[in-house]
């Protein structure tokens, strides 16, 4: 597995703005082809048209509908304002642990090698994650019981 850490505007960083998540991205020779994932209350025409704005030629090769039932979605407004909860360094921190899988179970990368990719030590990355879930637990929990 190969990480990089592209710190000039990225094609990842528009998507994510627009409350997509940017699936894949496969360079073949002088095409790239990028697979997104957007709420379906996003319009795809005005993200492709804020992609152009940005220096992005980009192109609309296909598009498919996918149930929602098994994965499931909140609005760009309530997922913004979740992320608004955690500090910028926070929020690189659990994007880069997300996207580099390791919420996921099994684990596809430990703490330790996303703190290297970070460039942080594995304490202060799980510093990082359990901050930032502390904080997003209790704006999901925080004050109210489900016993019942």
């Amino acid at each position: 597995m190969l990480q990089l850490r592209y710190t000039a505007q990225f094609l990842g960083s528009v998507i994510d703005a627009h409350g997509g998540v940017l699936r894949s991205l496969i360079g073949d020779g002088d095409e790239t082809r990028a697979i997104a994932a957007v709420p379906e209350t996003v319009e795809v025409r005005e993200l492709l048209e804020e992609l152009d704005r940005r220096g992005f030629a980009v192109s609309l090769v296909a598009r498919r509908e996918r149930t929602t039932d098994t994965e499931p979605t909140i609005d760009v407004a309530t997922r913004n304002g979740l992320l608004e909860e955690l500090t910028e360094r926070q929020r690189e921190v659990v994007r880069t642990a997300y996207h580099g899988g390791f919420f996921e179970w099994p684990r596809r990368a430990t703490g330790e090698s996303i703190a290297e990719t970070l460039g942080i030590s594995s304490p202060a990355f799980h510093k990082h994650v359990r901050a930032a879930e502390n904080k997003l637990f209790t704006a999901l929990f925080g004050g109210t019981s489900d016993r019942g």
